[in-house]
């Protein structure tokens, strides 16, 4: 099973009210979870500079954490469920 890193920003509040946190998902992949937070951590100034200047220095990193393939999918799942509600 693949693993991915995630930056999970600073949370702020979007222009309609509604609390986001959003996501930088670095897109190398490790054979466990142990593996990738070892990496993770190893590098976190690289992958938090990396999702600063993703958010042109708007947002702060908040932490950073590895997900596996299929909660990246659910996440993916449910922003896509989300976007279709606000376009009702």
């Amino acid at each position: 099973m693949k693993w991915f890193i995630v930056v999970v920003m600073m949370s702020h509040t979007n222009l309609s009210g509604v609390e986001e946190t959003p996501l930088f998902i670095g897109f190398k992949d490790f054979p466990d979870r142990a593996t990738c937070m070892a990496h993770a951590s190893e590098n976190r100034h690289t992958y938090f500079a990396k999702a600063i200047s993703e958010y042109d220095n708007k947002l702060r990193p908040h932490m950073l954490n590895c997900i596996n393939e299929d909660i990246l999918k659910q996440i993916s799942q449910q922003a896509e469920e989300m976007q279709n509600e606000k376009s009702i």
